[in-house]
């Protein structure tokens, strides 16, 4: 795996951007409407999926990022905060690396996941 990402390495940042560029669609889109909202004075706007989603991917990473700097009690709390509230963009990342892995396996041969940390 290490030669592999040592020959391949465009290709591992590229598929790690897919996720990414589809979350930002749903980001826009979320941002639209909660602007839309608030211009038309509502103080509330309903929360969908993709909007679940988008927000999981801010709450992975938060998570993600406390497990290194919380003490040992609460490591268990972040991990637990990070698989259930992050799902939606856990969910997004597996989604992609399963279009592509047909693909992978023919090209290169065997199938490559996406390194989402």
């Amino acid at each position: 795996m290490y030669q592999f990402r040592r020959k391949y390495k465009t290709y591992l940042r590229l598929k790690r951007i897919i996720p990414f560029g589809i979350i930002t669609s749903l980001t826009s889109t979320e941002l639209f409407k909660i602007a839309y909202a608030a211009t038309l004075g509502s103080k509330s706007f309903a929360f969908t999926i993709p909007g679940a989603i988008d927000y999981s991917l801010s709450v992975f990473f938060f998570f993600h990022m406390s497990y290194f700097y919380a003490p040992d009690k609460l490591k268990p709390i972040c991990q637990a905060g990070k698989y259930t509230f992050g799902f939606g963009y856990m969910m997004v990342n597996y989604i992609v690396d399963e279009i592509i892995e047909s693909v992978e396996e023919k090209v290169f041969g065997e199938p490559v996941p996406i390194d989402i940390n």
